[in-house]
């Protein structure tokens, strides 16, 4: 992709060379890793979601054999799923969700997705049952946060799990096809504040895109996968989460070019708005600090950003990390605009109601990489 060229490319060129590794602490379904991996170089990555890593794991290491695996899916599809047992337990939020026919047959093929002893195929077959559940369910369409739909009607999941499958192979396959062999890469799940994985001064290079700060709940926007899966959330661990923040009881300093914003317009600890600014700089400057205890001498970071427009004026998130990067010791720190013809790290904008994008929206953010070096 040509924003992960972007960003490998002023590394290389700060950095004089290309790296022995690469540490993505952010790394979401792993667009940087794969880019990595196609160059050849050893590359780890930390993400906190529980989805995020699912993806990760497929999109990196998939079955040895595809065509099997889809052999799989095509009978799991095509099935005639018995009804249900009394012994299943429901989950009623999740039926208002996709309805009861498509809980059953979730609950019939989660059962025999996990009866398969094969760890990637077991996983490769979970990814397509999650991207499977928000086109089967009454989601409402385009939208980010979890609305339902009250015109759109719940469609055959049997039949979306079918339709992910065949998509999902082709793309694994093509994806393949790029990766050196022998690369190394390899993803943790957890909150990238502790990045104890690492030994101090183990890494070359940290190229990412973290959190821009109450963007959106990353948990919400999977919230089906969660419910159909069981899975434990980890919304309190969230860099950039805007609710749910407590007040402290010490004096906070943000960085000078959010002053205004902290102590005028959000009013401190007083407002949410306040308490989630406090807190995703915070959180911010703890990751940066186990950065420059990871990465080694010379080493280089890069962090693709975005400022954001509230109350109609820029929201200064770029100066305000790069301030923080600079605090925590390393030098030669530079802001570098991204190209807007390019691909945008964010959609142009969207609806703050429905939380639908639109590629014709007036943008509402402006993208930079931040870039510096460890003395």
């Amino acid at each position: 992709r040509s924003s992960d060229l972007f960003l490998f490319s002023h590394v290389f060129n700060k950095l004089g060379r290309v790296p022995i590794n690469i540490l993505d602490p952010f790394a979401g379904t792993g667009s940087c890793l794969s880019f990595a991996k196609q160059l050849g170089i050893t590359s780890y990555g930390k993400e906190l979601t529980k989805l995020g890593k699912l993806i990760c794991d497929v999109r990196l290491n998939p079955p040895d054999d595809l065509e099997r695996v889809l052999n799989i899916a095509r009978e799991l599809s095509f099935s005639k799923v018995p009804k249900s047992n009394k012994c299943i337990v429901h989950n009623i939020e999740l039926i208002k969700w996709i309805g009861e026919d498509n809980h059953n047959k979730l609950n019939y093929l989660l059962d025999k997705i996990n009866q398969n002893n094969d760890p990637r195929e077991r996983d490769w077959l979970l990814l397509a049952l999650s991207s499977s559940l928000r086109p089967s369910s009454c989601w409402l369409a385009g939208s980010i946060k979890p609305q339902i739909d009250p015109n759109r009607e719940y469609s055959n999941l049997q039949d979306h799990f079918w339709r992910v499958s065949r998509t999902l192979k082709k793309d694994c396959e093509k994806e393949k096809m790029r990766f050196q062999r022998g690369c190394l890469t390899s993803i943790y799940q957890g909150d990238s504040r502790s990045l104890h994985e690492f030994k101090d001064s183990s890494i070359e290079a940290i190229i990412t895109s973290p959190p821009y700060g109450s963007m959106y709940d990353y948990f919400d926007v999977h919230r089906l996968t969660y419910l159909a899966f069981s899975w434990d959330r980890f919304d309190d661990s969230q860099i950039g989460r805007s609710t749910r923040i407590q007040k402290i009881n010490y004096a906070y300093s943000p960085p000078s070019h959010m002053y205004d914003w902290y102590y005028y317009e959000f009013k401190e600890e007083k407002t949410s708005d306040g308490r989630a600014l406090r807190e995703y700089f915070e959180r911010m400057q703890d990751h940066f600090r186990e950065s420059h205890r990871i990465l080694r001498e010379g080493g280089i970071i890069a962090y693709a950003v975005a400022n954001s427009m509230k109350k109609g004026k820029r929201f200064p998130i770029v100066e305000s990390l790069a301030e923080l990067i600079e605090e925590t010791g390393f030098v030669e720190v530079e802001i570098i605009p991204r190209s807007q013809t390019m691909k945008r790290i964010l959609p142009a904008g969207r609806d703050p109601k429905t939380g639908r994008f639109n590629s014709s929206t007036k943008p509402a953010v402006q993208e930079f990489i931040i870039i510096a070096r460890k003395r």
